[in-house]
């Protein structure tokens, strides 16, 4: 606090004179700062905030229950933070006209990561793009995805969402994986999801069958040689108006008009 005297001047060609002083006094602001930001793997808090000289302190934190130690130290525990971000608030009130003025922090407490759940998309067939997904991971600020083999395909990941571009030459077993990503734990990378990658079928061979027939003949029957990695089979007559064809996988029915 600093003192000071205040007077007025009356100036005329007779002379100057004085009032009487009034006193001043002149009292130091202090401005609050509540320190600095923070990211922790804990629930727990100490705070850094500036001593306030022959005023008060107070910390609070809205909408948010959180645990206080002492509310008037510039320097106490904070605990039972919720995972995430919150925002803490450090008050300076002085008793004098210089009021109350208060700083804000904002603390980020990362706890310990759970496990991704097993990604869920397109396992067999696939070609192209395709689209995966995990669940949202508890505590997670960014997720992770991996793909194996590498030479499968590129992955890109979008949260806790993927996208892969398959490698158009590639074909055998692939397993993706997805985990929740933060400062505080190493990820937990979720249970493979497995894909079998097939290559095209090979090239059936001439169906063998009756060639010269009557007529509006009927239930005539052609045959073909099962094919590698053919999961069904199907079957073709042109034209079309020639007849009717029952497939029944390598084996074929035909009533012809």
């Amino acid at each position: 606090m600093h003192g000071f005297d205040l007077r007025c001047v009356a100036t005329t060609i007779g002379g100057t004179t004085y009032s009487n002083s009034a006193i001043l006094s002149v009292d130091n602001f202090i401005q609050a700062n509540a320190g600095d930001d923070a990211i922790f793997c804990s629930t727990s808090f100490f705070t850094s905030a500036n001593i306030p000289a022959n005023s008060t302190g107070k910390w609070t934190c809205e909408n948010t229950s959180v645990d206080i130690l002492n509310e008037n130290s510039n320097n106490t525990t904070i605990s039972n933070l919720p995972a995430g971000n919150t925002t803490l608030k450090w008050t300076i009130t002085q008793n004098n006209v210089c009021g109350q003025n208060y700083d804000e922090i904002i603390v980020t407490s990362e706890a310990v990561l759970s496990q991704a759940a097993k990604p869920n998309g397109l396992t067999e067939c696939v070609s192209g793009n395709a689209d995966y997904q995990t669940n949202t991971v508890e505590n997670a600020t960014s997720y992770a995805w991996k793909i194996t083999p590498l030479e499968a395909g590129d992955i890109t990941g979008n949260a806790n969402f993927a996208t892969i571009a398959w490698n158009k030459d590639f074909y055998g077993d692939i397993n993706i994986l997805a985990g929740g990503v933060n400062s505080c734990s190493d990820t937990v990378w979720s249970v493979p999801l497995g894909i079998t990658k097939l290559s095209p079928p090979t090239i059936p061979q001439k169906p063998t069958g009756t060639t010269e027939l009557c007529k509006a003949s009927s239930n005539i029957q052609y045959a073909t040689q099962s094919v590698t990695n053919a999961n069904f089979y199907e079957w073709d007559i042109y034209p079309s108006a020639a007849g009717t064809i029952t497939e029944n996988g390598i084996n074929a029915t035909i009533n012809f008009s």
